[in-house]
């Protein structure tokens, strides 16, 4: 049977000259030589460096797996995407595009928060790229890419070293990459001495200059079933928060599935008392998938766990939203889920702060199977957002909502994931990556990625259905534990990529337009100084002091007031990464100058933006 496979992707329009706002603005990218390709993404980035096209910006890149179809050829692959929506280029890894269609998985991209360059996390099975002419059958692999060439810095794979013929059947995972503050990278996953026996914790540590092997461990958390982390989160003091996964069986690796969160310190050895296991009733799941920290106090910080809950199993299936806050010592705050009778996960979270308050809003994606677009789709990509309380965890539900395609052929697809959710500019959208799957008929099978962006300054609701899902409290029970740790013999092995073919772009629900300054001014090297970005905006900021321990004075240099013509305005402040930090209204029009305080910023660079109306505008500071 021959299959047709497309790539779909759903980008922004924040074209401020003309007035055009696209919401759900929505394109399908294929490959022009051939209809039989397939791009499976799993996560992306938003970025302003210069393209390859020196005259062009970038605006989104896809880490994704390629697929040609009836050949089985697959790489892991970049793909890169310029000012107008259109494609750029795309690169892939050379010595593994014979492999079958269950082989390469890509599993995170990440831009570093110290120069122009992207990390990127991919996992293979069964390769067919020997090391020292032994095939191994798990071979995770990390890629420092160039922002401005898209070439390699360093590529390293990694398994045993040195490598024998009974360690082939070894298991080596990673599920999630992070870069630290001291410029190295840390991966979290799992280990087994083969396939058929029980996983650990493990976790990894790599030089961000070079690729080499700085720390790795496996950990003993007291449970003789299959263990593995899904997530892992800086903390303000330097540790490193896990959240993963623990079997329960009896005569088997498998059963149902708690959750459990520990701490690491920076050197990777595990803080004594952080270890809790959460066993849900009966056989019910409990899975966390996502683990971010939003608050800034060292060795007292707090984070929110994503993932899902099961409500009922095992005839009716009903997974919930799991919302869990936590403290970084490991001490539960609250646990709570969101979701009805059917099925709603979490894949990915962010979390900004709401000024000088003690709440916040978070923002997440994943997939529902409550709220079909049409009695085929087993499933949609949702967008959800909450206010959140650091005392009680979530206080409630801004917006539940689902983007279903509505143009034929394309609206015969049979479900939709959403697995990554970013801030895509300064006001409130979001991009979300999502994956699906499409059959136009009986007898075919097609699948595509989605890239959706959400545009919450336009109220149109165009491509968009709004729910509201119920928000409950439930209680676990808490095991605690200490682990013991080895050091397995892991290395790294050299790699390299090659340059692939090109893509083109249909667009099926709105008009699509990038502008990429709006999505990320982050300096292409973090050397360089950065100049004030004005947007469409001709008001001159001055900001005293700079550097700043504690507060800034912020006024227009010309003495007009901070609100311009607008009947009020906002300042805005976002870290290096474009996560909102801090937000302070500003209501009297007549007003020239401002205090903001910004003692609770962590020490780095930030941006501090001036929006009046539609009007921007952006400079840089730097907190002592």
């Amino acid at each position: 049977m021959k299959k047709t496979f497309y790539l779909m992707g759903l980008l922004l329009s924040i074209t401020y000259a003309n007035g055009i706002k696209a919401q759900n603005a929505d394109e399908i990218i294929y490959n022009q030589y051939s209809g039989q390709n397939s791009f499976a993404g799993n996560s992306f980035v938003i970025d302003t460096g210069v393209s390859l096209n020196q005259s062009q910006k970038r605006a989104f890149l896809i880490w994704a797996a390629n697929v040609k179809a009836d050949t089985l050829k697959r790489y892991l692959t970049l793909s890169e995407y310029g000012v107008s929506g259109q494609y750029l280029t795309e690169k892939g890894m050379p010595n593994h595009k014979n492999a079958s269609l269950k082989t390469l998985f890509p599993k995170k991209i990440i831009k570093s928060k110290f120069s122009h360059d992207y990390y990127l996390l991919g996992y293979i099975t069964n390769s067919n790229h020997p090391i020292n002419n032994l095939t191994t059958y798990s071979l995770p692999v990390v890629y420092k890419i160039n922002g401005t060439t898209l070439n390699p810095i360093w590529v390293s794979r990694i398994h045993f070293s040195p490598l024998s013929p009974n360690q082939l059947n070894a298991l080596i995972e990673y599920n999630d990459i992070i870069e630290t503050n001291d410029g190295n990278v840390v991966l979290i996953g799992k280990y087994a001495a083969s396939t058929t026996q029980k996983q650990y914790v493990l976790s990894t540590k790599l030089s961000g200059a070079a690729g080499a092997m700085i720390w790795r461990y496996y950990y003993f958390f007291g449970n003789t079933c299959n263990e593995a982390a899904n997530s892992l989160a800086e903390t303000t003091d330097g540790n490193l928060s896990v959240v993963g996964s623990v079997t329960r069986c009896t005569t088997t690796l498998t059963g149902p599935v708690d959750m459990f969160y520990t701490q690491l310190n920076a050197a990777g050895i595990p803080v004594p008392g952080t270890y809790n296991k959460f066993i849900w009733t009966g056989t019910l799941n409990l899975w966390g998938d996502k683990i971010t920290r939003y608050t800034n106090i060292a060795g007292s910080d707090n984070l929110i766990i994503s993932g899902y809950v099961d409500i009922k199993r095992p005839t009716t299936v009903n997974r919930q939203i799991l919302i869990a806050n936590i403290k970084q010592s490991g001490g539960l705050i609250s646990m709570q889920h969101i979701g009805d009778t059917l099925s709603d996960v979490a894949n990915d979270l962010i979390v900004e702060p709401q000024a000088g308050t003690a709440t916040y809003n978070v923002f997440l994606t994943g997939a529902t199977s409550n709220y079909n677009s049409a009695s085929t789709v087993k499933n949609e990509a949702y967008y959800l957002s909450l206010t959140f309380s650091a005392a009680t965890g979530v206080t409630g539900i801004t917006e539940f909502s689902t983007f279903p395609v509505t143009v034929a052929p394309f609206n015969t697809y049979t479900g939709r994931t959403g697995l990554e959710i970013k801030n895509a500019s300064f006001y409130k959208r979001f991009a979300i990556l999502a994956n699906g799957t499409y059959k136009p008929t009986a007898t075919s099978t097609q699948t595509y990625t989605d890239v959706l962006i959400r545009d919450l300054a336009d109220v149109s609701g165009a491509c968009i259905k709004k729910f509201s899902p119920p928000v409950k409290s439930f209680v676990t029970h808490i095991t605690q534990a200490n682990p013991d740790f080895v050091q397995p013999a892991l290395g790294v092995y050299k790699d390299d990529w090659i340059t692939l073919g090109k893509l083109t772009v249909k667009q099926l629900c709105q008009q699509v337009k990038i502008d990429p300054t709006q999505a990320n001014i982050k300096a292409a090297n973090s050397a360089e100084a950065v100049s004030a970005y004005t947007g469409n905006s001709s008001v001159k900021l001055l900001i005293q002091p700079n550097p700043v321990k504690a507060v800034l004075l912020l006024s227009t240099a010309d003495g007009s007031a901070l609100a311009g013509k607008a009947s009020a305005a906002a300042v805005n402040i976002y870290s290096m990464n474009m996560q909102r930090m801090q937000s302070i209204k500003i209501t009297q029009v007549n007003k020239n100058a401002i205090q903001v305080p910004v003692q609770n910023l962590m020490p780095g660079t930030y941006f501090l933006q001036l929006v009046q109306g539609d009007q921007l505008t952006t400079v840089k500071f730097i907190k002592e």
